[in-house]
């Protein structure tokens, strides 16, 4: 820390607890004359309940609350990983087949050579290898990993990919999670999962929601002129809460043309809620761009989509969202195409009377999908091809 007034100057250093690593020890004062520098000694330890090490940088972060006598900022401490370091190139990879890739770059910041071995792991399968990266140098493992077998009823899975690096007496790991998603088809009926709810690894699932059978199922049609998608709600009452809303739907729909949905992009959310009763629901005010980047230019009319909630003759209750096709302007809409997709999740919040955990009500939730990435982000979705058989490809997610 450097004085750079011309006046004595006293600096309070506090820092600040981060995922994967808390202070234990630290001088809080520093007292500095005009020009002099002062040394803030921080050791931290490492915690067991989160990954410690940063998935993309060689260095750690780690934040200092800076104060001052009539200021106060918040500054990075920079601490290069030793004896190695692990990056990872995250985000997803679309309509992959078979086996998916995954790379990590072990980096070397010492000027010697250092060697090793690396140990991984995801859904059973494990890898193991020896590296050698030279001074200063990077050093790319591949991991290869198959997907569930074509014949699997596992459509969804999530699991942590463990991988360990042991060199120079030391063994660290850097591990991620991977989330794999099939491809959904016109149809097709997918069960929609409770948040925390641990997805299979096996090719076993549990009974998908029915007369018997509590919970929500989702599926989408289309047809040359809309968009139609069905929420069907099995053994759970609906009632409203104090403003009137039993149930709400969020989707997120990347509606660009195929090569553009493949590339970086974001959404909008487009909400329905309805009460308890059968009749209309209602259609939140939407974002411009809603359904993708380069939609901000397109005009959205909220009064062409329709939404309803129904009683089926089982005693389930059907909410269903129409979406004209003059809505998605910029995608190509071929029908039986299995390439021409749009990026998809969804979310259904069922209001829930008060109880002790929840004094003032809350919404269960059932979720299509699941990962660490945000919501309107258009690599967090999965790919709905406008086909009533979807080809067996994936979404693959590293976070």
């Amino acid at each position: 820390v450097e004085n750079t007034t011309d006046a004595p100057l006293r600096v309070t250093t506090l820092p600040l607890v981060t995922a994967g690593w808390k202070p234990q020890e630290a001088e809080t004062q520093v007292d500095l004359k005009p020009g002099q520098k002062g040394q803030v000694v921080v050791t931290y330890r490492r915690t067991e309940d989160a990954d410690p090490m940063p998935p993309n940088e060689s260095v750690l972060r780690l934040p200092v609350l800076v104060l001052g006598e009539s200021w106060t900022r918040i500054e990075d401490l920079h601490a290069l990983i030793q004896p190695f370091s692990v990056q990872w190139k995250t985000g997803a990879q679309f309509n992959v087949t078979n086996e998916f890739a995954v790379e990590a770059a072990i980096t070397n910041p010492a000027a010697h050579v250092v060697e090793g071995t690396w140990e991984a792991s995801w859904s059973g399968q494990k890898l193991d290898g020896k590296f050698s990266v030279p001074a200063r140098g990077h050093k790319a493992i591949p991991l290869h990993f198959k997907l569930p077998a074509s014949e699997s009823a596992a459509t969804r899975q999530k699991a942590s990919l463990t991988f360990s690096v042991a060199a120079g007496g030391l063994t660290i790991p850097f591990n991620r999670e991977i989330e794999i998603a099939q491809n959904i088809g016109l149809k097709q009926v997918v069960t929609l999962n409770p948040p925390g709810a641990s997805l299979p690894d096996k090719p076993a699932v549990p009974p998908a929601p029915g007369p018997a059978q509590p919970g929500v199922t989702f599926r989408a049609d289309a047809d040359p002129n809309a968009l139609y998608l069905t929420w069907d709600i099995y053994g759970i009452n609906l009632m409203d809460n104090p403003k009137g809303s039993a149930a709400t739907a969020e989707i997120h729909l990347d509606a660009r043309s195929y090569g553009k949905r493949l590339t970086p992009g974001v959404t909008g959310a487009l909400r329905v809620s309805t009460n308890a009763a059968d009749g209309d629901g209602s259609i939140a005010p939407v974002l411009p761009w809603v359904f993708g980047t380069g939609y901000g230019s397109q005009r959205y009319d909220a009064a062409a989509t329709g939404a309803r909630l129904s009683s089926r003759p089982d005693g389930s209750r059907r909410l269903t969202l129409m979406i004209p096709r003059t809505a998605f302007a910029l995608h190509e809409w071929a029908l039986g195409n299995g390439n021409s997709e749009l990026g998809i999740s969804t979310t259904l919040g069922i209001w829930q009377k008060p109880d002790d955990k929840h004094p003032n009500g809350s919404y269960q939730n059932f979720t299509l999908l699941e990962n660490a990435m945000q919501q309107d982000d258009a690599e967090s979705l999965a790919a709905l091809e406008l086909s009533e058989h979807a080809t067996k490809r994936w979404t693959v997610r590293l976070y």
